[in-house]
């Protein structure tokens, strides 16, 4: 893991209050978020529910991760349980929200992790039975769901008033602290982004039926080009970039992490020491946690287990006639935003 890492600004947020949450899927960035909520002493997990999902199976998942390693917590199962240092936390299979049992269980918060609820009508229902807020670990398309982006726009929402909210996505919380300090350092007129990917499970181990037929080519064999949401997202969270950003992704045969390739055209002239003098002072000061910036010549197997959302690789930072600015930053895209998902619930939590 890339050492110097700073402690998250979002500390004081804890231990005001002790949030009881749900995680609806268990996949990749569902386990993630149970590991990373588990060591902190504010957070209670009271259920998780994966559609389908067989809880002895789930057990040897949590404690067994052939990327993150191996969790020494004991991790056991019961019949309707899955057991963690002797603590037991409910287990279901449900395959809707009412299958689910969330009307049974006092949660405050449910994290949503299937991917499976990617609208305003399909998430109402969690409401419905009496979960309090929601968090979607992936982009919501319904205008009225505010995208946030721990570190850059925590104000966007008011948890009195939005009850959904969207964590955006890995790529857009490694791209929109970057985007941030330019922004407020040079100004950005616009840009574009190519997110060299790891590997994700919606990728096919041989070649198959896929809707991208490129995501459809075994993920191991090739450099893969495809779509990203990320620049879209920036639009959201930065009106004034909006159709002003693009970007293209390669998934590439990796499983972890990923490195994000972003040029900007600014608005004042500028330097590669200043941008790099930017970033830094901002990786220690207001976005320290979240923003990392490193000069060590470090390679991607370094970053895996990061915990920050976006670290800047200062060695490969570009200037050419003193407008146009090339940043390259590295992001663990499973811990890093699991880690972003619960200091937003945190922020709910304490603002609720």
């Amino acid at each position: 893991m890339g050492s110097g890492q700073a402690e998250s600004p979002t500390q004081f947020w804890r231990s005001q209050v002790v949030v009881k949450i749900g995680i609806n899927g268990f996949g990749r960035i569902g386990r993630l978020v149970f590991r990373a909520a588990w060591e902190r002493a504010d957070i209670e997990i009271v259920q998780v529910n994966d559609p389908g999902g067989e809880v002895a199976n789930a057990a040897y998942l949590l404690e067994f991760d052939s990327i993150q390693g191996t969790w020494n917590r004991g991790v056991t199962a019961t019949e309707s349980a899955l057991v963690v240092e002797g603590r037991e936390v409910r287990w279901r299979g449900g395959r809707d929200c009412a299958e689910a049992g969330w009307a049974d269980v006092d949660v405050d918060i449910v994290i949503e992790c299937s991917g499976r609820y990617r609208s305003v009508d399909l998430l109402t229902p969690f409401l419905q039975a009496g979960i309090g807020h929601l968090i979607v670990s992936a982009p919501v398309g319904d205008a009225g769901v505010p995208n946030i982006v721990v570190g850059v726009n925590d104000d966007a929402f008011d948890p009195a008033r939005d009850r959904i909210v969207s964590g955006a996505s890995c790529t857009t919380n490694c791209l929109a602290p970057v985007v941030k300090v330019l922004k407020d350092s040079f100004g950005v007129v616009r840009g574009s982004l190519n997110t060299i990917h790891a590997m994700t499970a919606t990728q096919v181990v041989m070649d198959g039926f896929h809707k991208d037929p490129r995501r459809g080519r075994a993920s191991s064999s090739s450099l893969i080009p495809t779509t990203t949401g990320s620049a879209k997202a920036i639009g959201r969270i930065f009106p004034d970039l909006e159709g002003h950003i693009s970007g293209v992704a390669v998934r590439v045969p990796v499983t972890c992490p990923s490195i994000t390739d972003c040029t900007f055209e600014t608005c004042d002239p500028t330097d590669r020491d200043a941008v790099n003098g930017a970033l830094a002072a901002a990786s220690a000061g207001e976005l320290a946690g979240i923003l990392g910036y490193e000069e060590r010549p470090l390679v991607s197997v370094d970053y895996v287990g990061d915990e920050r959302s976006s670290i800047v690789d200062a060695a490969m930072t570009l200037v050419v006639d003193r407008h146009h600015v090339k940043v390259l930053a590295w992001y663990d895209n499973e811990m890093g935003y699991a880690q972003r998902l619960l200091d937003l619930l945190e922020r709910i939590a304490n603002r609720s």
